[in-house]
């Protein structure tokens, strides 16, 4: 009987005899498995997981019959590649960015590699950590401007899934380019409700001599100032 990795093998008996016989009062286990790497035997021992492909001998015993049938686990039919939520295609010189890169289906032979393209190598760096993620970390220093690089999806048993990923790295912004972005801009939100008292909000941000400081003008109308606030901002990283 053919099985694929991944999955989760659940047996059940058909036929016995008895014809009164229960499995309720006669249980039957699953007792071993020949290659534990192929199959293994959960706790409860009436599953087996599907960890790897190949052949493994299972053993089914109850309180006086012992089974033993062959099994194989098969690799799934590759049919793509997908990337964890964690990837972005756009980051900040600043960010370091983890990701995973797996081939799709689950089950399906995975012997993808990442790498960066050459000319992307002055710009970031790309490491595999223990627990199966890509860190990519772009090189502070050497973008000066934002830049694209290129990461290298290669496999040697399936080479249709060869494929490329570009990532937008932006340079990070300094605390002055921030506060020039919010200083020299006026910030407008309308309302969506109707309401009398809201017409929009205006946020003005200003920057004052040793504080950084904004007002919210709440208006009631197009030109008439319902309320408002002062408040102070900082630039955090």
């Amino acid at each position: 009987t053919n099985f694929y990795v991944g999955d989760a093998v659940v047996f059940s008996v058909n036929q016995f005899t008895p014809s009164d016989a229960s499995t309720s009062i006669d249980r039957v286990n699953i007792i071993s498995s020949s290659n534990e790497d192929v199959l293994r035997v959960a706790e409860n021992k009436l599953c087996l997981m599907a960890d790897s492909a190949g052949e493994s001998v299972i053993t089914l015993q109850s309180k006086n019959v012992t089974k033993t049938y062959t099994l194989k686990v098969n690799y799934r039919e590759a049919t793509g590649i997908k990337f964890s939520s964690d990837f972005k295609e756009t980051m900040a010189s600043n960010e370091t960015m983890n990701f995973k890169v797996n081939v799709d289906p689950t089950g399906a032979y995975d012997d993808l590699v990442v790498t960066l393209s050459e000319e992307s190598n002055k710009y970031a760096t790309l490491n595999k950590n223990s627990y199966g993620y890509y860190v990519l970390k772009p090189i502070k220093e050497a973008i000066t401007e934002t830049v694209k690089v290129t990461l290298l999806i290669t496999s040697e048993s399936h080479p249709t899934l060869n494929t490329s990923k570009e990532v937008t790295i932006i340079q990070e912004l300094t605390d002055a380019q921030i506060r020039n972005i919010l200083t020299s801009n006026t910030f407008v939100g309308t309302s969506i409700y109707g309401s009398s008292y809201l017409n929009k909000i205006v946020v003005t941000f200003k920057e004052e001599a040793t504080t950084n400081t904004g007002v919210v003008n709440i208006y009631s109308s197009a030109t008439t100032i319902y309320d408002s606030f002062n408040f102070q901002y900082t630039i955090s990283r």
